[in-house]
């Protein structure tokens, strides 16, 4: 009948670009201006206030281009992954106790620097997976078809476990002078570790993309962490409450506050959030059935 669409006319209509996104453009507009003003409001807080606005705007642009997103239609998983980004995060800070590749730099008191880290440590998840969704978006867009598949065995499975553990425990059973040199082992080890779990348990993983002769989420992982090393260091540089490096690397050019070559540490920071965000969120799930919590499974990817 005229007027009346088909359900296959209904999925193709393009969803509208929800207003938290048009809120969060504004958010990160109106942020970075105030804190070119220097007005101390902003610069304090402005490095999670900067990114909570970019997490919404990307959220919209994903649920605009594929009807379904972390906020819109998968919120649990959203509201999981907060306090998983926290909780990861602090392992890495853990790590640069005795790395001491960076350091903060706060005028402000213990219960407002509190409420910053967190925060700020808060979004570090979301910003990438989001943008990596928006960019698989438009890797999808243009998927080309597979290439050769490719079984991966227990043994090489293990053996990648097992690089990962040698990864993630050296640079903390060297003196600091050598950990300080061994960072990058920290940005790949839970790769290695986790994500041949992540394929064992049957959770999401770069291993089952890898079977399929597919390497779009590596590569749309990789871009994301290209992208949000960028603009953490952008927003990092207008920021008063900030971190500083202090790389062993003499007479390095930088960008903002990051040593030209630390920008490569993103793209593997990237796909260890990635890796790390579902196999914490495996483990969740486990302990939340073990109690009884009465959690779908869809929660979990």
């Amino acid at each position: 009948m005229e007027g009346v669409q088909s359900p296959s006319e209904e999925l193709d209509l393009c969803p509208s670009f929800k207003r938290y996104g048009i809120i969060g453009i504004m958010i990160m507009l109106v942020a970075q201006t105030l804190a070119m003003l220097q007005v101390p409001a902003i610069t304090v807080f402005l490095t999670p206030i900067a990114w909570t606005g970019y997490i919404l705007c990307i959220d919209a642009a994903v649920f605009k281009r594929r009807g379904d997103s972390f906020i819109h239609t998968r919120r649990t998983q959203f509201l999981a992954m907060l306090p998983l980004s926290i909780a990861c995060w602090m392992i890495f800070e853990l790590y640069n106790l005795h790395l001491q590749n960076w350091r903060y730099i706060t005028a402000e008191s213990t219960m407002t620097q509190a409420v910053i880290a967190c925060w700020a440590f808060a979004t570090i998840f979301p910003g990438i997976l989001e943008t990596s969704e928006l960019i698989d978006t438009l890797l999808n867009s243009n998927k080309a078809a597979p290439q050769h598949a490719t079984k991966v065995g227990r043994g090489k499975l293990c053996s990648y476990v097992a690089i990962g553990v040698i990864f993630v425990a050296t640079p903390l059973l060297v003196p600091t002078g050598v950990a300080r040199f061994l960072f990058g082992l920290v940005w790949v080890g839970f790769v290695f570790l986790l994500d041949p779990l992540n394929h064992v348990l049957g959770v999401r993983s770069l291993f089952n993309e890898l079977e399929q002769g597919r390497i779009d989420k590596v590569v749309s992982l990789f871009l994301s962490g290209a992208i949000c090393g960028f603009l953490w260091e952008f927003w990092n540089y207008w920021a008063t409450t900030r971190w500083v490096y202090t790389l062993p690397f003499p007479s390095m050019p930088t960008i903002f506050e990051m040593p030209l070559i630390g920008f490569a540490g993103f793209l593997p920071f990237a796909v260890e959030c990635y890796v790390m965000y579902y196999f914490f969120l495996r483990v969740v799930k486990r302990m939340a059935h073990r109690v009884g919590l009465p959690i779908e499974a869809s929660t979990f990817g």
